[in-house]
């Protein structure tokens, strides 16, 4: 079988990347994620003789795949990696539930700090519209600086300037000084989702991935609920100043916390065999460049299906944070539910948003490897008639109220978190990219998706108070309809390149993974 690509893959960190993880896992050894950075070489290392020549050359790669499996699988037992896969995705977890705690308290503070300074509401609609944009706008800048110097790098610098910010915003009352601190606390933040992904993914294969992933997106929702129980308690004890710095003293912990943690998988470090064989592809191609020697942006945002799934995650944005930020202000308004009834009742779109995420990203590694945009269309379609129903169901009772409303945000999560990583480490994957570019790539699909989330604040209002709620659902369902086009053509199959084409068009090729 490996004579029947006509190609040979040799790993510069691990011999034959793709070939290894799949004997390693099949075999219950360690479970290695493939690094398929291609060589961009211009000419094609070909030789005359290369029908006689590759059979051989396979034949020899095989044996060393069998070897270096052996050896991975001495040094690195299934159980310890394992073991290692749970601490990481752990310390991951508590990374990015902090990125909320140095954004969420701001909107439990903001009535008493409106108050004690004097601000107008559009003053402080100002400084909130600071962070979002440089939130969404850096995510285009920051997560390729992530992967030229080191994500973790990137990620603890930013959590500490997000500390600073908040611990002197509450030392400060001139308006457009706070508006200030706020913006570098969004671009501060940008890169924090892209280059968790980026730092993730290496360590699960391609079919536990979409589970790893699943799990870690829910820190999204666990994050914001802690921060903002934490926030209002302290509102009460404290004052609203101590109740933005004080949550951010737990980014400054978990920065530590990082900087600490080893996120480079140590299977992936091994050099019995990887140097040797980086020395013999030098040897056998001296004009071959690996592609890690630098990729522009520009490139990336080239790679086929990546611009479907930038299109799908702007629509699907727009629709989930919709609903988390006007749903108890909808229910207050047109059911006359108290403020408190109607917030506690919006718990249960976070609770069904929990479940999808995990859901999507489980039934993702099963029955969708290589396919999730498929299964995020799946989950849209359901989510466009539930939208479209969901008046309906709010003038059956609270219980039917509350049973869409979870069954809306189960699907809308799901395609949320499955956008946002998996689908992009795939699309990357499948296009021969590795994680060289990967901060980069979920930078661009996140950057467009919080466009989305900054534009609909807007667009409810205008949607709203102009045309009325329910022109508001029928839109969110439109857009969501929209979403399902969008991630139809991203599995089309003309995006997704074809090695078999590509090998009868230029023979044998060495390429360096």
């Amino acid at each position: 079988s490996c004579a029947a690509r006509g190609r040979t893959r040799v790993g510069a960190r691990a011999v034959h990347g793709a070939t290894i993880a799949g004997a390693g896992h099949a075999r219950g050894g360690v479970a290695m994620t493939p690094r398929r950075d291609v060589a961009r070489s211009a000419a094609p290392v070909a030789m005359q003789d290369a029908e006689n020549d590759v059979p051989r050359a396979a034949e020899e790669a095989c044996e060393e795949d069998e070897c270096a499996v052996r050896v991975v699988e001495e040094e690195f037992p299934r159980d310890e990696v394992e073991r290692l896969q749970r601490v990481t995705l752990m310390g991951m977890f508590v990374s990015y539930c902090s990125a909320y705690f140095v954004r969420k308290p701001m909107s439990v503070v903001k009535k008493p700090m409106q108050d004690a300074l004097g601000f107008s509401t559009g003053t402080v609609g100002l400084i909130d519209s600071a962070f979002l944009l440089t939130y969404a706008l850096g995510q285009f800048v920051i997560p390729a600086i992530g992967d030229k110097v080191g994500a973790k790098k990137v990620i603890i610098v930013g959590g500490v300037v997000s500390f600073l910010c908040c611990v002197a915003f509450g030392y400060i009352a001139l308006p457009y000084a706070l508006m200030a601190l706020w913006a570098i606390n969004g671009l501060a933040q940008s890169a924090s989702y892209p280059l968790h992904v980026k730092l993730l993914n290496p360590w699960f294969t391609s079919k536990e991935r979409g589970t790893a992933m699943g799990i870690w997106a829910t820190s999204q929702q666990v994050g914001a609920t802690g921060a903002t129980v934490l926030a209002a308690w302290l509102l009460a004890k404290v004052g609203w100043r101590l109740s933005i710095a004080i949550p951010a003293a737990f980014m400054l912990v978990t920065s530590v916390l990082l900087a600490n943690m080893n996120l480079d998988p140590p299977w992936l470090q091994n050099t019995t065999y990887g140097e040797e064989a980086l020395k013999n592809t030098k040897k056998g191609s001296p004009d071959v460049e690996p592609a890690s020697a630098g990729i522009a942006f520009t490139e990336v945002l080239r790679i086929p299906r990546l611009k479907m799934l930038m299109v799908s995650y702007f629509f699907v944005k727009i629709v989930r944070y919709c609903l988390l930020f006007w749903l108890p202000y909808y229910l207050a308004k047109e059911f006359g539910m108290s403020v408190a009834i109607a917030g506690y009742l919006s718990c249960v779109y976070d609770l069904g948003g929990v479940l999808g995420g995990l859901s999507c990203g489980v039934i993702g590694d099963k029955f969708f490897q290589g396919r999730r945009p498929m299964l995020g269309a799946i989950f849209c379609a359901i989510l466009t008639f539930a939208i479209g129903g969901y008046q309906t169901a709010c003038g059956m009772g609270i219980w039917a109220n509350a049973l869409c409303m979870a069954l809306i945000g189960f699907l809308v999560a799901g395609p949320d978190a499955l956008l946002g990583s998996t689908a992009i480490a795939d699309c990357c994957e499948q296009a021969g990219y590795g994680e060289e570019v990967l901060g980069t790539a979920a930078g661009i699909v996140n950057g467009m998706g919080s466009i989305g989330a900054v534009l609909q604040g807007t667009l409810t209002a205008y949607i709203a108070e102009k045309y009325g709620w329910g022109a508001l659902f029928c839109t969110l369902a439109v857009l969501s309809a929209l979403s399902v086009v969008s991630l139809l053509a991203a599995t089309n199959s003309k995006f997704v390149e074809s090695d078999q084409d590509e090998d009868e068009g230029i023979g044998a090729t060495l390429v360096v993974a």
